[in-house]
């Protein structure tokens, strides 16, 4: 579905800053479970990823959220140096897969 008929559709599921960033994207395919507990503490500050990452610029994983609208986050399976392996369901692929997301910091 579009952007605009996630919002129009299912916007109460979505946090405020959910809602501006989802229409960065041009197709969506999951929202994320209603049972998820999605970081509603974000702003629109860019600090720490608007709060979506911890201190050390990994990204705060919430299984059953989407990561870009498309992946739900079913588990960690890994970190390391230079970020973490998340286990994913894509809704688009109807696939499980592994997700590496590079630690927020410039030199990586």
């Amino acid at each position: 579905m579009s952007s605009h008929s996630a919002i129009q559709h299912h916007g109460i599921i979505l946090s405020d800053f959910e809602k501006t960033e989802i229409l960065d994207y041009p197709e969506v395919f999951f929202l994320g479970q209603p049972d998820a507990k999605k970081i509603t503490k974000a702003s629109f500050s860019k600090e720490n990823n608007h709060g979506f990452d911890d201190e050390r610029g990994d990204y705060r994983i919430v299984t059953k959220d989407h990561l870009a609208y498309r992946y739900e986050a079913i588990e960690l399976i890994g970190s390391g140096s230079f970020g973490q392996a998340i286990k994913c369901l894509d809704h688009k692929t109807q696939s499980y897969v592994a997700l590496k997301v590079i630690r927020n910091k410039k030199r990586f």
